[in-house]
């Protein structure tokens, strides 16, 4: 098992952003996401991108908003592995 990159891991939280849709029933913009965790939207942005480090707090508050684990988000299975 390897370590995540930024970019890897900023690239899962977009997906999980976007698949958020089908559980609220409508886009989950960055812009909504920032506001419901503390954050600015611009900081969704870099962390999506791979620029920034969203810290490990921001990360949880991102999965609870998004009503997702840590192991969904980062596609961890049942057993340990990922998928």
């Amino acid at each position: 098992m390897k370590d995540l990159t930024l970019v890897e891991l900023g690239e899962m939280m977009e997906k999980a952003r976007k698949d958020a849709r089908v559980r609220f029933g409508k886009v989950v913009s960055r812009e909504i996401v920032a506001e419901k965790i503390g954050t600015d939207p611009h900081s969704i942005y870099k962390w999506e991108k791979g620029v920034q480090h969203p810290g490990f707090l921001n990360v949880v508050k991102f999965c609870d908003f998004l009503g997702i684990t840590l192991d969904d988000l980062l596609g961890v299975k049942k057993n340990g592995c990922y998928a």
